[in-house]
């Protein structure tokens, strides 16, 4: 999260707008489409890229005018400003790790409680 936060702080936005829908086929086979887009930058160049997240259905349509944010010093690190095309993969993670978490922590405790009722030097029964 704190690196998409400094990338945010550290880009600047345009308007630009989606050229065509990029299929991609998942591990289950369904496919699902990317937009890419384009954006005129500050330095007057036009620079084109494909959107982070993929979606069925497609979240954009072609000729559709979109925010785009990008570094000044790398415009090709272009992403679509919207909530689930800049904050997908942080919440993802964050909420993976708060499950695995609050799994370890609930498994130690349960261990801690069973050592506690056999009392100290006792091997719990494992068989």
């Amino acid at each position: 999260m704190t690196y998409t936060s400094i990338w945010l702080f550290r880009s600047v936005p345009e308007q630009g707008v989606v050229i065509d829908l990029i299929p991609q086929r998942d591990d289950n086979g369904n496919i699902n489409y990317s937009a890419r887009f384009k954006f005129k930058a500050g330095d007057g160049k036009v620079y084109t890229a494909t959107a982070g997240v993929a979606t069925n259905p497609p979240s954009f349509e072609i000729g559709e005018n979109v925010r785009v944010r990008y570094l000044q010093t790398n415009p090709v690190s272009a992403k679509l400003s919207y909530f689930w095309q800049l904050w997908f993969e942080p919440v993802l993670c964050a909420g993976l790790g708060a499950f695995f978490s609050g799994a370890g922590y609930l498994l130690l405790r349960r261990e801690r409680r069973a050592s506690l009722r056999l009392g100290p030097g006792s091997a719990p029964n494992l068989g």
